[in-house]
This record gives C-alpha cells, sequence and structure tokens, in this order.
C-alpha cells in the first residue's frame, strides 16, 4: 500500500511532464484527487512561491459547477502536492466519443448555460480558466452535476522550459484555445474562455472538433485567424440558424465583435431555450436595426430608474463584496395566488414537489391536479419547472410546458391554483412578511394591481438611486481633499447619517482591535447584539486578508432588531476597522450592503492616494540610495580596493524606480567574493529585502566565515526569520588568490557561463554548478549541505554572472535572447580593448534584440578575468591598497 503524506494511493489518474494525479483515500474513507508536481516544474524562476500564492487565490473559488482545490501540502517523499476534489464521472469528450451518444438540442442549451454561469463567476472573481475544453468538463454520475477542472495554474507561474511547455499542451488542444491565446503580446481574459465555451458546444453538435479537417498545428492556428469553422449545418442541418448564430458569436475571432461576457451568451442561450423558434441575430446590431417606440410618460420614468440604477450598479458591483446572513438576504419564491392573500413557499431544496399528495413539498387540494404533478429543480443560479405527466397539465404564462427555465414574475397555473414566481432580494423582517414554520411565510401583499405596485415602487427607486448617487458622488469630491484619516473618518459618518436620516438607532466606526475587545463592546451597548462567534471573526479576517473580499454580515437580533456590519479595508488588503448600523424599523438588504461598501471603497481610496504620495517620497529616496550602493562600472569603483590580478566589469540596469537584482563584490584578503542574486518581487518590499541581504553578506564576511556551505546556511535561515514571504536565487563565487582556486556554490540561480577566446575563436563551458532551492524559501524543503563546484580558472577564461533579465530579455514576438544570445553577441567581438568595451558590446546586442520592446525584469552582468601576469605565481600577486 502507497502512501503519500497521509494519503492512500487507490490508483494513477493521469501523468504528464510537470505533474501527476493520483485518486487518493483519506483515513476517513473519503476520496479526493493529489496533484504531485515533479521536481523541474517547480524550482525555477520562482515556481514554488508563485504556486503557493496561486493556489491560495484558486482556494478561494467556491462553486457549484467548479471542483474544489483545496491546499498545498508538502512530503519528503514526492515534494509538494495539490489536494483537490475528486469527481467520479465522465468527462464531455468521453460521453461524446460513445457512438450511441446523441445529446438534445436542449440538454447542448443547459449545458452550456450551466458552463456559462461557472465562467461568469470566475469573470467576477478575475479568473481564467484557459484550458477549458471537453476533457476538462466533467459530469459527476452520483449527482448529475456539471463540474470544470483542472484551472490553468501556469497561467499563473511559470515552469522550468515553460516555453516548450506552453506548446506542448497547445498541440494537445488547439482545436479550443481562443487566437489571442496563441498570438503574442495578445490579452487573454474571460472572452477566451467564451471562444472556448462556443467550441465545447461546436463539437457537442457536431462530434467533430472545429478545424479538425486542418491537420498540422501551424495550419489550424493559421484557419483560426483567417476564417470560420466548417458551418454547423452541413454536419446538422435540423440546427436552427439562431443556435449557429451563438455559436458562431462565441468564436468569433475578433473579440471585439465576441460576446463580451458569459452573461450576454447566458441570456441568448436561455431565451433559445424558452422559443426554439427565437431568432437570435450573429453580428452586434446597428443603430438601425431597431425600431424606437413611444413611451408614456410614467414607462419613460422607469426607463430612467433602470439608467440612474445602472449607473449606481456599475459603481457598486465592481466592489468585491461577500455577504454572511444568519438568515436568507435571497429569496427564490413561489406565490400561491387566493384572492386577495396566499401563502408563499421558499425554495430551500434542490428539488420542490408540487401535486396533490400529503407527501408533496407544497401540497395542493384539487380535484384537477395529479398526486405527483410537477417538480421544480434548481440548475446552479436558475430554477426550472417540470410537468411529471399529469394529467392536466403544467401552465407558464397561459402556455403548456413539458421543461421550462424560470424567470421572476412568471405565472404558474397547476389545476385551478395560480402561482407566481418571484426572485426579487427580500429581508424576512420586511413587515409584509411574517416567518412561519421556517419554510412557509405569510404574504401580506395585495396582488390585484400588479402593474400600479411595480411603477410605485420603481418611481421609490428612482428618488433613492438619484440620492445615492449625489451622495457618493459628493462625498468621493469631499473625501479627494482630506489628508488626515480622522477626518476621512468624520465625513463618511455625516454622509451614512445624511443616508439613513432618522431610521437608525445606533450607528458606530469600530477601529479593529476595539472590535476585538469585549470590554470596549460591552462599554457602548452593543456587546449583546453582535454576538459574533471566533470562528465568524476567523472567517471575515480570512476573507478580508487573503481572499481581497470585503466579508459583510447582516445580523438578526432576538429582540427583532436588525444591525449590518461592514469592514473599512485599505487596499493593502489589511482591516482598518467596522461600521456598525443598527436599527428597530429598518430592515437591511444587499442593497443597504452594497451602498455601505462603496463608501467604506471610499475610504480605502483616500486612505490609499495618501499613502501613495508618502509611498512616492520613499520609494525616490530608495532608488537615490540604491542607485549610490549598486553601480555600474569596474571593480575598481566597487568600494574595494583594485585587485591586481583580475580584471573586472558589472553593470546593473532595474527595470523600474526600484528593482530586485543585486551584485555584491568584496575582497577579504586573500579570497574574492562575487555574489549575484535575484530576489523575488519588484518594488519597495524587494529594494528592503536587497539591502538587508548585502549588508547581512558584508557581516557574514568580517566575521570570517570561510566556508560557503555555512554562509549560505546563515543567510537562508535570517531571510526565513526576517522576511518570511521572499526569498532569493543566488551565485557565490570564491577565489583564493594564494593558491587560486575557484569555487562556487548555487541556490536557484544561472549557472555561470565561461567563455575562452582561443586562435581567435570563442569556446563555450556552461559550468554546471549543482542547484539548492532559493535561499529563504521555505523551512519544510531539505537544502545542506549544498554541493559546491570547483573550477581551474586559466588566464584566457572570462566568467560571464548574470541574472534572468539578460536570458529572458524578449523580442516583439516574444522570442528571449537566452545564454545563446550571449553567446552569439560574443562570437561578434574578437578584440577586447578592455571589460567595459566587451559588456557594452553584449548591451547593444541585447538592446538591438528587443527592437525597442519594453522589458520587465531587471538586468545584471558581471564579467571577470585572470589578468596573463598574475598566472606566473600567486604567491607574488600585489593588491594595491
Amino acid at each position: 500500500m502507497d502512501l503519500i503524506g497521509d494519503y492512500e494511493v487507490i490508483e494513477v489518474l493521469e501523468e504528464g511532464k510537470n505533474a501527476q494525479i493520483y485518486l487518493v483515500k483519506k483515513k476517513t474513507g473519503e476520496k479526493m484527487a493529489i496533484k504531485i508536481f515533479r521536481e523541474q516544474a517547480l524550482y525555477s524562476d520562482k515556481a514554488w512561491l508563485s504556486l503557493r500564492s496561486n493556489i491560495q487565490r484558486l482556494q478561494s473559488l467556491k462553486h457549484r459547477n467548479i471542483a474544489d482545490i483545496q491546499k498545498l501540502e508538502y512530503c519528503r517523499k514526492c515534494g509538494h502536492f495539490i489536494t483537490m476534489e475528486y469527481i467520479q464521472g465522465y468527462s464531455l469528450k468521453k460521453i461524446i466519443e460513445t457512438p450511441s451518444t446523441e445529446i438534445k438540442l436542449k440538454d447542448v442549451l443547459k449545458i452550456g448555460i450551466v458552463i456559462g454561469y461557472a465562467l461568469e463567476y470566475m469573470r467576477k472573481q478575475n479568473f481564467v480558466h484557459g484550458k477549458l475544453d471537453p476533457s476538462n468538463v466533467l459530469i459527476d454520475k452520483q449527482n448529475k452535476v456539471i463540474k470544470m477542472i483542472n484551472i490553468e495554474i501556469n497561467r499563473f507561474y511559470r515552469f522550468k522550459n515553460e516555453s516548450q511547455t506552453a506548446q506542448n499542451e497547445l498541440l494537445e488542444v488547439p482545436y479550443y484555445i481562443s487566437p489571442e491565446s496563441i498570438s503574442i503580446n495578445q490579452i487573454i481574459d474571460h472572452q477566451s474562455d467564451i471562444y472556448s465555451l462556443g467550441a465545447i458546444l461546436y463539437y457537442i453538435l457536431t462530434k467533430h472538433e472545429p478545424y479538425s479537417e486542418f491537420k498540422t498545428l501551424f495550419s489550424i492556428l493559421r484557419a483560426k485567424n483567417r476564417q470560420k469553422p466548417i458551418p454547423l449545418q452541413e454536419y446538422r442541418p435540423d440546427i436552427s440558424v439562431s443556435m449557429s448564430n451563438i455559436i458562431e458569436k462565441a468564436m468569433v475571432c475578433d473579440r471585439v465583435h465576441r460576446y463580451q461576457t458569459a452573461g450576454e451568451m447566458i441570456q441568448e442561450m436561455q431565451k433559445l431555450l424558452e422559443n426554439p423558434d427565437a431568432q437570435i441575430q450573429s453580428s452586434i446590431p446597428t443603430a438601425n436595426d431597431f425600431n424606437v417606440f413611444a413611451k408614456s410618460e410614467q414607462e419613460l420614468k422607469i426607463l430612467e430608474a433602470e439608467e440612474i440604477k445602472g449607473i449606481v450598479s456599475q459603481k457598486l458591483e465592481s466592489l468585491p463584496v461577500e455577504i454572511t446572513s444568519q438568515k436568507y438576504s435571497y429569496h427564490p419564491t413561489l406565490i400561491m395566488i387566493e384572492g386577495k392573500e396566499g401563502k408563499s413557499y421558499l425554495l430551500e431544496s434542490e428539488k420542490t414537489s408540487l401535486g396533490s399528495l400529503k407527501t408533496s413539498d407544497i401540497f395542493i387540494s384539487d380535484s384537477l391536479v395529479s398526486r405527483n404533478h410537477a417538480l421544480i429543480e434548481r440548475e446552479g443560479d436558475f430554477f426550472k419547472i417540470k410537468d411529471c405527466n399529469s394529467k392536466n397539465g403544467t401552465y407558464v404564462n397561459d402556455e403548456y410546458v413539458t421543461e421550462k427555465i424560470l424567470a421572476d414574475g412568471d405565472k404558474i397555473l397547476i389545476g385551478k391554483t395560480d402561482f407566481i414566481f418571484s426572485c426579487r432580494e427580500l429581508s424576512h423582517k420586511d413587515p409584509n412578511f411574517a416567518v412561519d414554520s421556517g419554510t412557509i411565510v405569510q404574504n401580506k401583499i395585495s396582488l390585484e394591481e400588479p402593474r400600479n405596485r411595480l411603477v410605485k415602487e420603481t418611481l421609490i427607486q428612482i428618488q433613492e438611486a438619484q440620492q445615492t448617487l449625489q451622495l457618493i458622488s459628493r462625498l468621493e469630491q469631499q473625501l479627494s481633499q482630506i489628508d488626515s484619516e480622522e477626518l476621512l473618518i468624520s465625513a463618511i459618518f455625516q454622509a451614512v447619517e445624511e443616508l439613513y436620516k432618522d431610521t437608525l438607532d445606533q450607528i458606530v466606526i469600530l477601529q479593529y482591535d476595539e472590535f476585538l475587545d469585549r470590554n470596549y463592546l460591552k462599554k457602548i451597548k452593543i456587546e449583546q447584539q453582535l454576538q459574533i462567534t471566533e470562528k465568524i471573526l476567523h472567517e471575515a479576517y480570512e476573507a478580508n486578508c487573503n481572499k481581497n473580499k470585503m466579508h459583510c454580515f447582516l445580523l438578526e437580533e432576538k429582540d427583532k432588531k436588525n444591525a449590518v456590519l461592514v469592514p473599512f479595508m485599505y487596499h493593502s488588503k489589511a482591516p482598518w476597522g467596522f461600521f456598525y448600523l443598527e436599527s428597530q424599523s429598518k430592515s437591511f438588504s444587499t442593497k443597504d450592503i452594497n451602498i455601505l461598501a462603496a463608501i467604506t471603497e471610499l475610504f480605502s481610496s483616500s486612505v490609499d492616494r495618501n499613502e501613495q504620495i508618502q509611498r512616492k517620497v520613499e520609494m525616490e529616496m530608495a532608488s537615490k540610495l540604491q542607485k549610490i550602493t549598486i553601480k555600474t562600472g569596474g571593480f575598481q569603483y566597487q568600494g574595494i580596493s583594485q585587485i591586481y590580478a583580475i580584471e573586472g566589469y558589472s553593470i546593473y540596469k532595474p527595470a523600474k524606480e526600484l528593482g530586485g537584482d543585486f551584485y555584491e563584490i568584496r575582497w577579504i584578503k586573500p579570497y574574492l567574493y562575487i555574489f549575484v542574486g535575484d530576489v523575488q518581487g519588484k518594488g519597495a518590499n524587494a529594494a528592503l529585502v536587497v539591502s538587508a541581504i548585502r549588508a547581512y553578506i558584508s557581516g557574514i564576511l568580517y566575521s570570517n566565515a570561510i566556508n560557503l556551505n555555512i554562509m549560505a546556511q546563515n543567510l537562508d535561515m535570517y531571510l526565513m526569520d526576517t522576511f518570511p514571504n521572499m526569498f532569493t536565487t543566488m551565485l557565490i563565487l570564491q577565489w583564493e588568490s594564494e593558491t587560486g582556486k575557484l569555487k562556487f556554490i548555487n541556490a536557484g540561480h544561472h549557472s555561470p557561463l565561461v567563455c575562452t577566446l582561443q586562435n581567435n575563436r570563442w569556446n563555450f563551458t556552461e559550468i554546471e554548478v549543482p542547484s539548492a532551492p532559493p535561499l529563504g524559501i521555505n523551512k519544510k524543503i531539505p537544502r545542506y549541505p549544498i554541493q559546491e563546484k570547483e573550477y581551474d580558472w586559466n588566464e584566457n577564461d572570462f566568467i560571464f554572472l548574470y541574472t534572468d533579465g539578460i536570458t529572458e530579455a524578449k523580442d516583439t514576438e516574444g522570442i528571449e535572447f537566452e545564454t545563446e544570445g550571449l553567446k552569439k553577441s560574443l562570437q561578434e567581438i574578437i578584440k577586447i580593448e578592455n571589460m567595459e568595451n566587451l559588456i557594452d558590446h553584449i548591451m547593444k546586442k541585447l538592446a538591438e534584440h528587443c527592437e525597442g520592446e519594453q522589458q520587465f525584469d531587471d538586468i545584471t552582468l558581471v564579467a571577470c578575468k585572470l589578468r596573463a601576469e598574475s598566472t606566473t605565481t600567486y604567491n607574488k600577486l600585489q593588491v594595491i591598497m
């Protein structure tokens, strides 16, 4: 029995070049999938830390139709692995490849709608799937639920030999990826996933992959940019023009004419699902395609309200707000009409049965109603009603249906009983509703004149939306002129008081430490009302700090008071504090949450703006300091004595004001040390780590630490203790002048390149220095001792130490300079006047390769060689002090 950590291996599910996926079983018996990364996939270019941070991001994806990624774990036997939800079922690809499989058109639309909802959720969470194809869409056998798997992690971190990896993956799924995914310098976002969804629907309908008539990778990619796939009707004449138009619009090469969001595509698919004869246009309509109708004054006001609400929604819905409520804040409801009053049923279950059986979820005492008459099922974020072969049928909006997706306001007739399906947001403290036995709510709303009620409600919403928009705009302008946090809070306090006028019993702004202080809460008499457990506090902190969301609470109190808790957050993800509002007369809803979240977002933006001004001053000072301490020039300019035996030159070019690269050259008689490194990240944090490393190096060397392994261990532990979330790659060179011995030690960095000039020809040797993990990366990764590498340094040997800003510099087509570019540039220069001339030539060739393309990585290059006269005897070496 094989074990991976605490998991028992059942079987291998998949093997790839960079990872293996296993089916395993926990001690509890629960089955899971784990993905183990091969060593070469994780020990290059900061891959491990990038993986860790992006797994944390992926853990935040919680959707019915997306397989859960649970956590990143480690074991000595196999290294790092991810635990994931195991889906016991079949992929769409396997189902479609089965000869007897035939999926009905309406079921194809349902599949598209379900995947579309998952993609729309990912879009709002700023995620892209990146590898969406039929093999990554599974149907759970047990629950009959569609699940998307294999969200492309290498969108977020880089594998070793990444370009080759990406090309190999491209060969596997070229039919489903969007044209921009294979183009250089093109944005890859949610619209790329929409293209893939269109391609999947094309495949389901035709059992042919789009562009499968082309047999080579090049011809497929060229065709995607030049022509449409074979029309659906050539494979399936029974497919409607509207269905074809939906898929065609999803797969348009030019993303401008593609669906802008999955939500747009869902709307058209639902329209076609409800009415197979619906006309769906292929292209975006022009102004001439619309008919203009005269509107009544009231209807125009309704349209004006929608426009104003749209402006407010655009401002508010961009905020990442998550709501936690002890009871429902969203109520899918079925309202039974009986004269002026009736009953309302909350659709809490996945399935709700309607019939004359007393065991039905909704019992209807009517001779025209069958025992099992109809069923309402939840699918993702929508509901559908199905007739269960009833004797008198099921009607929606006076039309007989066997199956239909329900929309807000739909009228349902079963026997002689009318229902209205409602999806509007409610608070169960609304005075028009009273809770009865948890599932049934007595409705006291008059339904005699629904049109008049809608107009009245909408006109009220016009006024509320106008007032809210004016308040937010005025507050935004006011806060832009305030520098003090205290004044910011005061202005926000006044704005909230104005917004809710006399409806609030209590309004308190709590700083985070005050919120955690129970004695303080008792003092201001709100501890009784809050009653928030440590678990909820932990959830709030996790959501606020790790997921970059504002986690808001709707609180229901025993004495019928309503309260709402909304956090103030810095843009750095740390919570500043909370807004606590309490009311006896008002019921808070998600609309209040969104408005308050918008106001607190203004606070975050204002604080962030003030911090940016301060940060700019600090950045300018740090940049000046870095320019003074990390210079370009010959070794005599590096703050050390000129070493007569060695000639050298170095260059350092940060990509931004502050860089994360560094080098250090130190002469501690009789040793010369050269350190070259690359700190993870950029900006002030990386610059701070660089300064700390350089200072620590000086301390180590002047304490007579000669052993390279001890030196690396000390620096490794220092980084883990002082900067737990940062790490650095590093290459260390040690040359002993008395013996001429040259040693290297490598922690995740590029190996040095030795270039020998003999008979007007360059010969190249890449010294393969055994690589250990980067310094400071993780205490769990075994790393000691680090193997040293010795080399015989001859007088014609030029040694180059560099960072990946050299090798990964890209031209306009994304082609990297690589080590081969460095070698090629040297082949073009034979006569070397001095080291500065040599470095200048290399940098000139690097610039020619980049063709003016902006580079995003720092460039560091150190070159050195032995002087010819120094090889006569090391004992006569002169060091000019």
